[in-house]
Parts: C-alpha cells; structure tokens; sequence
C-alpha cells in the first residue's frame, strides 16, 4: 500500500516537474533577466533527458514520459534543422554591396576591392573626395551622398524617399531601385529581412 502510494506520488511529481519545463520553454522562455538564467540551463536536449531519466521508476507508466519525450524530439529537429536549396542566379537578381570605409577609402577602392562595380554598392564613412568626379566620368550612373556619412551608388535609376537624422543622431536613408526599398544606416549590425517582401535594411558604424 505504501509502495504505490510512492509511486502514485512520484507520478504526479514527475508530472509537475514536466509541466514546469514545458511551461519555461514554450511560455514564459526569456522574457526577463532572472527567467533568463532558468531557461537557457534548460534547451529542448535537457528537457528530453531529464523527461527520460524520470521515467525510469515509473513502471508501467513510463510510456507516458516517452510519448512526451518524442514530441518533445519531433520539435526539437523540426526547430533545429534546416535544408535549404541555393537558387541559380538570375539576370535579374541584384548585386549588393555594403561596406564600412572607416573613412579611409572611397568608391574607387570599393570597386577596385569588389572587382567592378556591382548593381547597388553603399558606403559607411567614405570620403567625398571623388565623389563629383565618379559622377563625372559614370553618368549612366547613380550616386547619392547622403546629409551624413553614407554614399550611395546604383546601376539602376533610384529614388531617395527619405534621407533622415534620429533624435539619436543616427543617419538614416531610405532609397528605392529595382522594385526594392533600403534602408541603410549608421548601426552596429548588418540584417537582411528576405521574408518581409522587397524591403533591405542594411546597418553598420
């Protein structure tokens, strides 16, 4: 009698213990600081051992652990995974180049650095000392020199939407060419946004 009064306990405290895993995983995950330090210790891989290991005195039971445990698998791999195919280049497919110039080149190195010029090219910090004279000599061309540090060359015929300075001093230009809208600025990371149409946003300092 006591014997499976243990095992009924153990049973519901190993169902508790679950429960409060899937609940940091899936819900409550790293909205804080402090929940932070709870749920990274505990990845999909732990969960799924610790899930495994407690079925262990289970008994007859254990199924129940192990058909959580291989959900818990299908969802790890289906996360964790991905295969992708590269697609072949097409005529109409753009070439972009983003590039920090640390205010020691211009666009000639640039070109010079890439091979040739490519259908947008823009530079963080780049001298304007050519900058007129490349107008001069490309005029099939199209160059923007932004109000702060960005330059913008394309190809293709462009539209400047915007060209705007945050209330955090940050340059911000918003052109369009080809069909597409970017957005280069004067920030620390470098995203491309695929999944969200043809829309670029293209950072660095």
């Amino acid at each position: 009698m006591i014997f499976k009064f243990i095992k009924g306990l153990y049973f519901i405290l190993n169902i508790a213990i679950i429960l409060a895993l899937l609940i940091l995983h899936f819900i409550i995950k790293d909205r804080t600081y402090e929940w932070s330090l709870i749920f990274y210790p505990f990845p999909l891989p732990v969960i799924i051992g610790i899930v495994v290991g407690l079925s262990i005195f289970l008994g007859k039971r254990r199924k129940f652990n192990f058909i959580v445990a291989g959900i818990l698998l299908l969802i790890w791999l289906a996360g964790s995974f991905r295969f992708t195919l590269p697609e072949p280049i097409v005529e109409k497919d753009l070439e972009v180049v983003f590039w920090n110039t640390s205010r020691e080149h211009h666009f000639e190195d640039a070109v010079e650095q890439y091979g040739g010029f490519p259908d947008v090219m823009v530079l963080a910090e780049a001298s304007d000392s050519d900058f007129t004279r490349l107008q001069a000599l490309y005029p099939q061309y199209h160059f923007y020199k932004s109000k702060r540090e960005l330059s913008v060359f394309s190809k293709h015929p462009m539209t400047i939407v915007s060209d705007n300075i945050s209330k955090y001093n940050t340059s911000v230009v918003h052109f369009e060419t080809s069909g597409i809208h970017f957005f280069p600025s004067m920030l620390q990371v470098v995203r491309m946004c695929p999944d969200i149409g043809n829309w670029i946003m293209l950072m660095s300092i």
